[in-house]
C-alpha cells in the first residue's frame, strides 16, 4: 500500500512540473513502477525463465570444459622432464642415447701382447696430450652448467664430446664422463621444460578463450546482475559483461563521500586483488573469482593510468599536488595517500575544485573536494607534528579484529591466557576423562583419592607449581590403567662392528635421480626389529635409514657406478610400497563410524560385558601405553617440576590431552571427524624428540625415506 501511495504521489507530481524539475526521490519510484510492471508483464517473465535456462545449460557446459582442462593441465604438470632413456636431439642433427658407462680408467690399458701394449701406450699418449683441451672442456661445460642457458650448454656439450668426455668401451657400450652426462641431462630438461611451458601456455589461452565466450553467451541470455564479490570494507565489486573496459565499485551502504567508482586500468585491477586477503572468509572467494576474470578483464584496458587532460584534469598548478592526506573511514581504520592532480572548479555549472587522491596501502582512488582536501591534509600533518607517525595513528584506527576462522565457542579470549587459563584448561581434561576412568574401575572418584579435594585445590590454585603437581596427580592415575611395559627410544646408531660402516653408497630417487651417500651407523636386530643402517647422504645431508636389502643395493649401486637401480631394486621397492598401501587400507578399515579406531577386546580401556564397578585396583588395564616411550614420559615430568610459564604449563597439558585421546581416557570427539591411525601417530610423534619440552639436548637429522 505505501509503494503504491508513493507511486502515486510521483504521478500526481509528475502532472504538476516538467519531467526534468521532478525530485531523484520521484523519479526513482517512477523508475521502480515501471520495472515492477515490466517485469510482471507475461513475455518478460516467459523470457527471463528461458535464459535462466540457458545460463544453466552454460554454466554445465563450462564446467565440463573447466575439468577437462584442469585434467589436461595436471596430466602435464604431472610428466616427468627427464627420462632415464631418452634420446637427446643435439644441434648437428644426430640423436645421442644417454650412456650408462662410465670411462674406464686407464690401467685396464695394460695388456701382455706387446704390439696391443705399443697400440694402447700410444693412445694412451694421445690421451695425456689433449689433457689440456679436455680440461677446458670441463670447464666450459661447469661453467654452461652453472648458467643455465640453453644455447651455451648445447655448443658446450657438442664440443665435450669432441675433446674426449665420451667414448665406447671394449664391448661396444658408450661412455660418458659425469660432467657430460650431467650436462645431458639438464639440456634435455630444459628443452622439456620449454616445451611444457609452451603447452601450459597454450591450454592457459585456450581456457581464456573459452572463458570470454562463456562470459558473452551469458551477457546475451541476462537474468540479474550479481556482484563478483564484497572486501572487507564493505564495498561490492561489478564487471558488467556489456562494460568490458571498467572494473565497477559500490560503496557500502552509509557511505557519503561517493556512491559508485570504477577501476579502467590492468594495474588498478592487479592492485585490487593484490589488496585482497585470501585468509579472510569473505575475500577468499571474492579473490579467486577476480583472479578468474583478471585476464578477461585486462584484456582491453589501458596497462597504466594516463590522465585525461580533455576533461580538465591537471597535474600542476595547485600547491595541493604532491601533498600527503590522511583519511579516515567508519569501520575501516585509516588510509594515508598523496594527491596527484586536480580538477579546477567550473563557475558556469557550480561544480567544486576537485582533488584526486591515490592509496599508498591498496591502490584505491577517491576525488575529494577542496574541504575534504584541506582537512585530510591537516590530519596528516597534526600527525607528524606529535611525533607519533601516520602509521600510528593507522594503527590505533585499525577495526576490532574477530577471529572468524574459527567458531565463538572455540574463540581464544583473555580468559584462555595465563594462570587462568591454564587453570581453566585443567579443569575441563579432568571432566573430560573421569567418565571413562570411573568406567575403567579407577580408584580416581573414590573416597581414598578424594577427587573433590583435587578439585577444590585445583580451582583455587594461583600457583603454576602447585597446577603442575595437580597434573601430575591427575597422569597418575589414568597411567594405572596401562598394563604394558615402557618402551625405550631407540637406542644410538653403532659406529662399528659390521662391514657396512663407512663405505660410499648410493640411493635412486624419483624425480630426483642418484644420490650418493656414506652408511655412517646400524642396529642390529632386536626381537621383531631387523636390522636397520644408516645412511648420511652427501650432497644436500639428508639422512634416511636401511633394512638390509636396501643397504645392499645401495652398496652395489655406487661399487659398479650404476646410472639407474636395477630390476631387482624396483621389484623390491614396489614390493615395500604395496605392503605399506596395505597397511594403509587395512589402517583406514580400523576406524569406526565415529572417527574412533576400533580396538580388539583387550586393547580397551573399558571391558565388554558387564558394568565396571570401583575397586582397589583397575579391572581392566589396557595394552596400550599412555606415552610413546619411558624418556618421554621423563621429560614431560621435569617440566612439570617447575614450570618457568603458564604458557610451559599448557603445552604440558595439551601434551597430555593428546596421549590420552591416543590411549584411549578421552571420549571421542564427534565434531572432529575420522582421525587415521598414523595421523595420531604423527601428532604423537611430535612429543618424542630431546626438544619436546625445552630440553636443549641435541636432536636426529631429518629422513629422506
Amino acid at each position: 500500500m505505501q509503494d503504491s501511495d508513493a507511486a502515486c504521489e510521483a504521478l500526481r507530481a509528475l502532472r504538476k512540473v516538467d519531467y526534468s524539475a521532478l525530485s531523484v526521490a520521484h523519479k526513482l519510484r517512477l523508475l521502480r513502477t515501471l520495472a515492477d510492471g515490466l517485469l510482471s508483464l507475461e513475455t518478460v517473465h516467459t523470457l527471463l525463465t528461458d535464459n535462466f535456462d540457458r545460463q544453466r545449460d552454460l554454466l554445465k557446459t563450462r564446467a565440463q570444459a573447466d575439468a577437462a582442462t584442469r585434467k589436461e593441465i595436471n596430466a602435464l604438470s604431472a610428466q616427468p622432464l627427464s627420462d632415464k632413456t631418452h634420446v637427446h636431439h643435439t644441434s648437428s642433427g644426430t640423436d645421442e642415447k644417454l650412456a650408462e658407462a662410465a670411462p674406464p680408467p686407464w690401467s685396464e690399458y695394460v695388456s701382455d701382447d706387446e704390439a696391443d701394449a705399443k697400440a694402447q701406450l700410444t693412445e694412451r699418449e694421445h690421451f695425456d696430450a689433449t689433457r689440456a683441451t679436455r680440461a677446458q672442456a670441463t670447464e666450459r661445460l661447469l661453467c654452461a652448467i652453472s648458467a643455465r642457458d640453453e644455447a651455451e650448454l648445447e655448443e658446450a656439450v657438442e664440443h665435450a664430446a669432441k675433446e674426449g668426455h665420451a667414448g665406447k668401451l671394449d664391448d661396444g657400450r658408450p661412455w660418458l664422463t659425469d660432467e657430460l652426462r650431467t650436462a645431458h641431462k639438464l639440456l634435455h630438461d630444459m628443452q622439456s621444460q620449454k616445451l611444457r611451458d609452451k603447452q601450459m601456455a597454450q591450454l592457459k589461452r585456450r581456457d581464456t578463450k573459452a572463458f570470454d565466450a562463456y562470459r558473452l553467451s551469458v551477457g546475451r541470455h541476462p537474468v540479474r546482475e550479481e556482484p563478483i564479490g564484497i572486501d572487507s570494507r564493505g564495498r561490492k565489486y561489478w564487471a558488467f559483461v556489456h562494460d568490458p573496459l571498467r572494473l565497477w565499485v559500490q560503496a557500502p551502504e552509509g557511505a557519503e563521500s561517493w556512491t559508485w567508482a570504477f577501476y579502467d586500468t590492468a594495474a588498478s585491477v592487479q592492485a585490487v586483488l593484490d589488496s585482497l586477503d585470501g585468509r579472510l572468509e569473505g575475500e577468499a572467494a571474492f579473490k579467486k573469482t577476480l583472479r578468474e576474470l583478471l585476464p578477461t578483464l585486462t584484456k582491453e584496458m589501458a596497462a597504466e593510468e594516463v590522465t585525461n587532460t580533455e576533461e580538465g584534469w591537471m597535474g600542476e598548478g595547485h600547491e595541493y599536488i604532491d601533498r600527503r592526506v590522511l583519511r579516515f573511514f567508519d569501520g575501516a581504520g585509516s588510509s594515508t595517500g598523496k594527491i596527484t592532480r586536480w580538477l579546477p572548479a567550473d563557475e558556469e555549472t557550480g561544480d567544486p575544485a576537485l582533488f584526486h587522491v591515490v592509496h599508498d596501502a591498496d591502490g584505491d582512488q577517491e576525488d575529494l573536494e577542496q574541504e575534504e582536501a584541506t582537512q585530510a591534509i591537516a590530519d596528516y600533518d597534526d600527525q607528524q607534528e606529535r611525533g607519533g607517525g601516520v602509521e600510528a595513528a593507522a594503527a590505533l584506527e585499525q577495526p576490532k579484529y574477530a577471529n572468524m576462522y574459527e567458531k565463538k565457542a572455540s574463540r581464544v579470549v583473555v580468559g584462555n591466557l595465563g594462570l587462568a587459563g591454564a587453570r581453566s584448561e585443567l579443569l575441563e581434561l579432568e571432566d573430560s576423562i573421569t567418565n571413562r576412568l570411573r568406567a575403567a574401575g579407577s580408584r580416581w572418584d573414590s573416597d581414598e583419592l578424594d577427587r573433590d579435594t583435587w578439585l577444590l585445590s585445583c580451582r583455587h590454585s594461583e600457583s603454576l607449581v602447585e597446577l603442575a603437581q595437580l597434573l601430575v596427580g591427575l597422569e597418575g592415575n589414568v597411567r594405572v590403567l596401562q598394563s604394558a611395559p615402557d618402551v625405550h627410544e631407540r637406542k644410538p646408531w653403532r659406529t662399528e662392528g659390521h662391514p657396512f660402516i663407512g663405505k660410499p653408497s648410493r640411493r635412486f630417487f624419483h624425480a630426483y635421480g642418484a644420490s650418493d651417500g656414506l652408511i655412517v651407523g646400524w642396529l642390529p636386530a632386536e626381537g621383531v626389529d631387523p636390522p636397520l643402517w644408516h645412511m648420511v647422504h652427501g650432497d644436500d645431508a639428508d639422512e634416511e635409514d636401511l633394512d638390509e636389502q636396501e643397504a645392499t643395493f645401495a652398496l652395489h649401486n655406487f661399487a659398479e657406478n650404476r646410472a639407474e637401480p636395477t630390476t631387482a631394486e624396483l621389484e623390491y621397492a614396489a614390493t615395500f610400497a604395496a605392503a605399506a598401501a596395505e597397511e594403509a587400507d587395512e589402517e583406514a578399515a580400523g576406524l569406526d563410524d565415529d572417527g574412533d579406531e576400533r580396538l580388539a577386546p583387550t586393547d580397551r580401556l573399558v571391558p565388554r560385558g558387564g558394568s565396571a564397578t570401583k575397586s582397589s585396583a583397575p579391572r581392566a588395564g589396557s595394552s596400550r601405553r599412555l606415552w610413546s616411550s619411558k624418556e618421554c614420559r621423563e621429560r614431560w615430568l621435569s617440566t612439570l617440576q617447575q614450570p618457568s610459564s603458564a604458557a610451559a604449563l599448557s603445552l604440558a597439558i595439551a601434551a597430555f590431552r593428546q596421549h590420552c585421546a591416543a590411549f584411549g581416557a578421552l571420549p571421542a570427539d564427534i565434531k572432529a571427524g575420522k582421525v587415521r591411525r598414523d595421523e595420531m601417530q604423527f601428532q604423537l610423534s611430535s612429543w618424542v624428540h630431546a626438544k619436546a619440552f625445552a630440553d636443549t639436548g641435541k636432536g636426529k637429522g631429518k629422513k629422506k625415506k
